[in-house]
């Protein structure tokens, strides 16, 4: 790549246009506190008092403005501790009061590792002698004097590293700013802050990490994405040489690999910064963007150093698959979103008819008829047993259909029955779990250790049954109850059968059931299951209304840990409902996923607060799974081609973005002309209208010309049109 052409290209985006097009400084109050701070007229007694105030102040203190200001004993020395505090304040993003005196937000570094004891101790010698003790802050006050030449970048390790990563980008003379004092400024941002930077900057370290290294950081970023996933890694590696040299999974949040990690910073848990010692050249490589964004990505590169180090055999590709707690899957009309959660609950809990994986180990994103069917045959079957929920969201969902309320109870002998021939009993209140609710409890039930999961299935069992599969996807029973303490009631679904019950002791060792075994794993399954609940149409809900106090609950770290997952450390939070006063926390094995339209313009954007706890999976129109479809009866149309050069003027010459193309699920089913008129006449075109505000002068240009709007239901006009669009 050309690097520097492609910097060039990269500042025109939307992002940076207030930095290039900025006729002063982009910072300018860090110019003129920088100039004020070198023309103050302050003795030498004056600094030397201000420096034994910092040495002398408590080490726990960060407030070290406010403590120097309390401790002034002139006007002068006060005024220039204010100076110093503002500048710095216009430096370094986490300076000591920060807030209090820098309103623009806007600072020049960004994030350093420097305490505001040594800023101040530095700007202060500096002031006095002009000597500076740290190489960071040298640099940055070079930066001051000389913004148009200097870049704001603190350490020379990562100035070397630039160097070596983009070779004479830091040397290039750049003219991409109306004001060229902004040119550095705006190129470190790009440095830091650009996705497609940042990628570069990893992948270089990669190349130059050892293998062993490589694995240990892999499944990092693994358990980082969702632990529960990961923690076979950890039985498969624990007495391995590999593990004991590079691993220690004694505290499995915090990692620390002995012999590979020089230097950790884990403030932000999500996104570490891990700086690497290679061990041929004694280089150090920092892996500064190892969160959810980038990591996926990482991943593909690492597959075959995982597999060397780990070994092939141990490592089971099929349980390494990226599974997000809370997930959207959203795009425009026919995309196959909803048509996906069932795959995508079916890859959480997994499939016993139907292999979900290609051979490089991750999941078909295309199945047959045939594996469809049976997919939804299994989904099915784990949704009336309660594993998976689905529900729709409307406008007038709320809290009380959601997680809990008050209803009216209506006996069903009078349900639609005639009132004038019944007596109406009186009316009565009860309170009702909502579906939320109802599938945390089922949750609930699993555990890591027997006796607690066993416990936890009796308490569930007293107000509720479960239908369960036999390992024959054939038999079924139903699970309650029994009057002693340590059984289970088992009643299968046949004919002939008669009535079981389980000891705890007898599940404890399943082998020796004599005939029963079949029972014991279906009841034992449900020690490690996993839970779905599909929200359809999520963003057509009223998310406060619906979600209420349990928003924040449903954050991976919020939720209870009923799985034992040590992998990352758990914050639970519980809440009091309110109707029924009950304690409520949501669990760990409880899936969400939820689709959302986004071409639907009846709705307002998704709330804030339910966006940043999901991640988002972007589903686009995909015309090449429609290539060499055929149609009985036509000729002259390729489905492909259609749908492509449509969603092409939808985008070109309607204005539109891609939020609002057409996907080729109202396509795929296409067999022979009538399925092809019903999907166009019944499916694309309404939309071209709904889209277009029945402005036919636009519908006629995104037909590519055809305007016979009159007639277009008439004999093949339709066709016509279709026509139209790819003969453009």
């Amino acid at each position: 790549m050309d690097i520097i052409n492609r910097i060039k290209e990269l500042v025109k985006d939307e992002e940076y246009r207030s930095i290039r097009e900025a006729n002063e400084f982009y910072v300018p109050e860090i110019l003129d506190l920088y100039k004020n701070y070198k023309d103050y007229n302050i003795d030498n007694y004056d600094l030397e008092y201000l420096m034994s105030l910092i040495r002398k102040s408590s080490k726990g203190d960060e407030r070290y403005g406010e403590f120097l200001l309390k401790n002034c004993k002139n006007s002068v020395q006060k005024d220039f501790v204010e100076l110093l505090s503002k500048l710095i304040a216009y430096i370094d993003v986490h300076a000591s009061g920060k807030k209090m005196y820098n309103s623009t937000g806007r600072v020049i570094i960004g994030t350093t590792s420097i305490r505001q004891t040594q800023w101040l101790e530095n700007f202060l010698q500096y002031k006095k002698d002009g000597k500076i003790n740290s190489q960071n802050i040298s640099n940055c006050i070079k930066y001051l004097d000389n913004p148009e030449k200097q870049y704001p970048i603190l350490e020379n390790k990562q100035i070397d590293k630039i160097n070596k990563i983009f070779p004479n980008l830091l040397q290039t003379h750049w003219t991409i700013c109306k004001n060229p004092l902004n040119n550095t400024y705006l190129i470190k941002e790009l440095l830091y802050k650009c996705k497609e930077i940042r990628d570069l900057w990893d992948l270089y370290t990669i190349e130059k990490l050892q293998t062993q290294d490589i694995a240990a950081i892999a499944i990092y970023t693994l358990i980082l994405n969702n632990a529960n996933e990961t923690e076979f890694i950890f039985d498969k590696l624990k007495n391995t040489e590999f593990v004991q040299k590079a691993l220690n999974v004694k505290n499995k949040r915090n990692f620390q690999f002995p012999s590979v990690i020089k230097n950790s910073n884990n403030r932000n848990y999500k996104n570490p910064l891990f700086t690497i010692n290679n061990k041929n050249n004694n280089e150090y490589y920092g892996l500064t963007n190892y969160g959810k964004d980038v990591s996926k990505n990482i991943l593909e590169k690492l597959q075959d150093s995982i597999i060397t180090a780990i070994g092939e055999d141990d490592m089971n590709q099929n349980e390494i698959t990226i599974q997000p707690l809370n997930q959207i899957l959203y795009g425009p009309p026919g995309t196959g979103k909803t048509y996906n959660t069932i795959v995508k609950a079916m890859e959480i809990i997994g499939s016993e008819n139907v292999n979900m994986k290609n051979e490089d180990g991750n999941f078909k994103t295309n199945y047959s008829l045939e594996e469809y069917k049976k997919l939804k045959e299994e989904f099915n079957t784990y949704k009336k047993n309660g594993r998976i929920e689905f529900i729709t969201f409307h406008q007038s969902y709320s809290y009380e259909e959601f997680v809990e309320g008050i209803k009216p109870y209506i006996p069903k002998n009078i349900w639609e029955a005639d009132i004038e021939k019944i007596e109406l009993p009186e009316i009565k209140y009860i309170g009702k779990k909502g579906i939320f609710r109802k599938i945390c409890q089922k949750a609930k039930i699993s555990s890591d250790k027997f006796d607690t999961f066993f416990s936890n299935l009796k308490e569930y069992l007293k107000n509720n049954s479960i239908e369960l599969l036999l390992d024959d996807k054939k038999t079924k029973i139903t699970i309650e109850n029994a009057e002693k303490s340590d059984s289970i009631k088992i009643i299968p679904h046949t004919e002939k059968a008669t009535v079981n019950y389980v000891k705890k002791s007898e599940l404890q060792n399943p082998e020796e059931m004599n005939g029963r075994e079949g029972y014991a794993k279906a009841i034992l399954n449900l020690m490690h299951a996993k839970y779905v609940l599909i929200i359809d149409e999520i963003n057509r809900g009223n998310i406060s209304k619906i979600f209420g106090e349990l928003i924040t609950l449903i954050e991976d770290d919020k939720r209870e840990n009923v799985t034992g997952d040590k992998t990352k450390e758990y914050n639970t939070i519980k809440v009091t409902l309110p109707y029924s006063d009950s304690e409520f926390s949501v669990p760990n094995n409880l899936y969400i996923i939820g689709t959302m339209n986004t071409a639907d313009r009846s709705i307002a954007l998704l709330d804030t607060a339910l966006r940043r706890r999901f991640d988002f999976i972007e589903m686009m129109p995909k015309p090449d799974l429609l290539k060499n479809k055929v149609v009985e009866g036509i000729e002259g149309i390729g489905l492909q081609d259609f749908l492509t050069k449509l969603n092409k003027n939808i985008r070109e010459i309607g204005k539109l973005d891609k939020d609002h193309e057409i996907g080729h699920a109202y396509l795929i089913n296409v067999k022979t002309k009538d399925d092809l008129k019903h999907a166009f006449l019944n499916k694309i075109y309404p939309l071209l209208q709904e889209y277009f505000y029945n402005d036919y002068e636009i519908i006629k240009n995104v037909l590519g010309g055809y305007n016979d709007f009159d007639n277009i239901y008439k004999d093949d006009n339709w066709f016509n049109a279709m026509q139209s669009v790819i003969q453009e």
